[in-house]
C-alpha cells in the first residue's frame, strides 16, 4: 500500500518539504565534511531542523483537516439516506487512516531532520577542533 494516496492532497506540500529537507542536508554535509575547501565560519546545518519543524506543522494541519473531513462523513451519514450511509462507512473504513497519515508523514520529517542535525553537528564540532 502507497503512502501517498493515504496523505490526501498534503502528500505534495509534504514530498516537496522532504526534498528540500534532503537537498539541505546534503548542502550542509558537503560544506562541513570537505566539500568545501576550508569550514565555513557559521554552522551550515542549523537550517535543518526548521524544515523538520515545518513539516511537522503541515502534517498536523493535514490531520486537521482530515479529521474534519472524517466528522463531515459522519455528520452526512447519521442524516443521510441508507445508500448514503453506506457510501460514507465505506469510506471510513480508510477514514482512519486518513488523518493520521498526514501527522505521522510530517513527524517522521521531523524526527529525520533531528537525526540529521544531530549527526552534523557532531560532524561540525568535529571538524571545528
Amino acid at each position: 500500500m502507497s503512502l501517498l494516496p493515504l496523505l490526501g492532497p498534503w502528500a505534495y506540500p509534504l514530498l516537496g518539504l522532504s526534498v528540500i529537507l534532503v537537498a539541505d542536508v546534503l548542502r550542509a554535509a558537503w560544506a562541513i565534511l570537505g566539500g568545501a575547501d576550508d569550514a565555513p565560519e557559521r554552522a551550515p546545518h542549523h537550517t535543518v531542523p526548521a524544515w523538520g519543524v515545518l513539516a511537522g506543522a503541515v502534517g498536523l494541519i493535514g490531520s486537521a483537516s482530515g479529521l474534519g473531513r472524517v466528522a463531515t462523513g459522519a455528520r452526512a451519514a447519521a442524516g443521510g439516506e441508507r445508500a448514503e450511509l453506506d457510501a460514507v462507512l465505506d469510506g471510513l473504513g480508510e477514514g482512519a487512516l486518513l488523518p493520521l497519515s498526514p501527522a505521522g508523514a510530517g513527524l517522521a520529517l521531523f524526527g529525520l531532520s533531528v537525526v540529521a542535525w544531530l549527526a552534523l553537528q557532531y560532524a561540525w564540532a568535529r571538524r571545528r577542533d
